[in-house]
């Protein structure tokens, strides 16, 4: 298995778009650790929350950490949390435990995504091959990395930007998970 284990809005998107393109079949946001078996990868919501979890369920997997810039992220995500509502209370539960907030407070968000990048790091510190840190945002990620992580062939194809603007993407969104 592969586990994208950033933050919503490091790139987690565009990071689920190049499995599609690598031929991983993959799952963004699953509601629940079962709903994860039937793929090879997921990434965002609870794979960021309980990624120690899905190691001990899924042993041998690889770990993809996405990070990004954190007043680029913190404006990402509170421009995001303005337009989607949480669906339901466990989901409102999660997000509160991740973020710790349940709203858009800037010195909340700022010690949740530094936690979460300690956590990470503190997690696989002495398993740096089962890790790799991509800055898909910044533009600091390529095809030549992940794919030798993976063990996977670099494609001929512009590594994916895929929620850079997502109203302009759109097509190319869904020409990735079409194929």
């Amino acid at each position: 298995k592969i586990f994208g284990i950033g933050l919503a809005k490091t790139g987690t998107t565009s990071l689920n778009d190049a499995f599609a393109i690598l031929g991983i079949s993959s799952i963004g946001c699953p509601t629940n650790i079962n709903s994860i078996k039937r793929f090879d990868a997921a990434t965002d919501g609870i794979v960021a929350d309980q990624f120690e979890k899905l190691d001990q369920a899924f042993p041998n997997s690889k770990f993809i950490y996405t990070v990004r810039d954190l007043d680029s992220w913190i404006n990402s995500y509170t421009r995001y949390h303005g337009r989607k509502q949480s669906a339901s209370q466990a989901h409102r539960d999660k997000v509160k435990r991740l973020y710790g907030t349940s709203g858009t407070d800037r010195q909340a968000l700022t010690e949740a995504y530094e936690r979460h990048e300690r956590h990470v790091r503190n997690y696989f510190r002495d398993r740096p091959t089962d890790l790799l840190v991509m800055d898909i945002c910044g533009g600091r990620a390529d095809w030549e990395t992940l794919c030798t992580f993976l063990g996977k062939p670099v494609p001929e194809t512009a590594f994916p930007a895929s929620n850079e603007r997502f109203s302009d993407n759109i097509f190319l969104h869904l020409l990735y998970h079409l194929k």
